[in-house]
């Protein structure tokens, strides 16, 4: 029998496939931007480029869906995100925020994003 990925209610299952959802596209959006490959592509000058600090943990946070786990604290917030669509470069509607962990094995993004309309959010069930 499968063990689902995260625990499901009803109620929270489509938050949870949201956030999961977040933490892969941010995931890799941000990893381009950490070396500088997003604004070079673009032809940006080197004023425009974004750094992210990843913070240095002794051992992995808890990965349970949240970012209640105190080691994310250690990590600077990155909130100074632009759209991509439908208007490119303009200030977000929703608001994010990412944290980045690195321990001696592996990178952690913890990634929140707030919706104003979560009950709008449609998920299918993770199996």
């Amino acid at each position: 029998m499968k063990r689902p990925l995260l625990p499901e209610s009803r109620k929270s299952a489509g938050l949870k496939q949201f956030f999961v959802t977040c933490m892969i596209m941010m995931a890799a959006a941000l990893s381009a931007r950490v070396y500088g490959r997003t604004n070079q592509n673009r032809g940006l000058a080197a004023t425009d480029r974004k750094i992210a600090q990843a913070a240095r943990v002794e051992r992995a946070p808890r990965l349970d869906g949240t970012l209640s786990d105190p080691l994310w604290q250690s990590a600077e917030p990155i909130t100074d995100f632009r759209q991509r669509e439908p208007f490119e470069g303009q200030t977000p509607t929703e608001k994010t925020e990412v944290r980045i962990l690195y321990t001696r094995h592996a990178v952690y993004f913890g990634i929140f994003c707030q919706d104003s309309d979560p009950t709008g959010i449609v998920a299918k069930v993770m199996a």
